[in-house]
Parts: structure tokens; sequence; C-alpha cells
């Protein structure tokens, strides 16, 4: 029964800061993992372009694994960043981590700039 012993005290504020920073490590190195992985598609990437041998499909998806690496990049700074999170570590937010399988989307080209003339849009 529980409080048989005396009043059921709370968790100490140590103890939840410290099953924080074990989940916070555990996702920071499967961050970390993804992140090397990534890493090295992309330089793989960049030394056949680099080399004159990258294939149309590698050419086509070096922006989604560049989209993909920064996503990893910016979860786990968000997760070193913990300690910063108002309410941390009793009641806090964790970020979002990206989704899986990663989905990109590539960003909507620039419109052209209207009522400008053409020497002014060669000049900028």
């Amino acid at each position: 029964m529980a409080g048989e012993f005396g009043p059921v005290q709370d968790t100490p504020i140590e103890l939840v800061r410290v099953q924080v920073m074990c989940i916070r490590g555990d996702r920071s190195a499967a961050a970390t993992a993804r992140i090397d992985e990534l890493m090295t598609e992309y330089q793989t990437v960049q030394d056949a372009v680099a080399l004159k041998m990258a294939t149309d499909e590698q050419l086509k998806a070096l922006p989604a694994v560049e989209a993909e690496l920064n996503a990893h990049r910016v979860y786990r700074v968000k997760l070193a960043q913990l300690d910063t999170l108002p309410g941390y570590p009793l009641d806090f937010e964790w970020p979002t981590p990206p989704a899986n399988p990663f989905v990109y989307e590539p960003p909507e080209p620039e419109a052209p700039a209207q009522d400008v003339s053409d020497d002014d849009q060669q000049s900028t």
C-alpha cells in the first residue's frame, strides 16, 4: 500500500534531471548516428560531383540528403539545449525528431521580379 511507511515523497528534481539527461543522451546518439550516415552519403555525392562522375540520380538526391542532414543537425542542437527550455526538467516539450522516413519538399521557385526592367534585373 502506497504511503504505508509514511508520506509518499515527490521525486527529487535531481533524479528527474538525470532521467531526462539519459533520454536526451539516447536520442542524441541516434541523431548523431543518422548524421554520420548522411554525411557519408553526402560527401560521396560531393566527391562524385567534383570528379565529374555523379549520376543524374545522385544529383537529384543531393538536395534531399542535405535537407535531411540539416534537419537532424537542428534536432541534435535542440536536444543539447534542453536545459534552456522553460519548465526544464519537470515540464517542457521535447524537440520533435525529423520524420522517418524523411519527407523532402523542394523549395518553391522564386517568382521573377515584376515591374523591374531587364537592365535593373541584370545589375542585381
